[in-house]
């Protein structure tokens, strides 16, 4: 049996909230967004440090979608 229900776009994006250093470093290797949940405006630098460094290793390597 071959299922016949088509998706609408070719990707769907996909975000992610992740917690902790490395599910954040994670999240910029690999998600198209992060939902930070313990967000706090004065600790941006630290928060976003992780996500930084994962969009750069992201970015080193082909970015393939199917």
């Amino acid at each position: 049996m071959k299922a016949d229900i088509r998706p609408l776009r070719p990707a769907l994006p996909l975000y992610l909230g992740t917690i902790g250093p490395r599910n954040v470093e994670l999240t910029g290797e690999i998600a198209d967004g992060w939902l930070a949940g313990l967000y706090a405006p004065e600790h941006e630098a630290a928060l976003t440090r992780p996500l930084d460094e994962g969009l750069r290793r992201r970015l080193r390597r082909p970015h393939r979608r199917p």
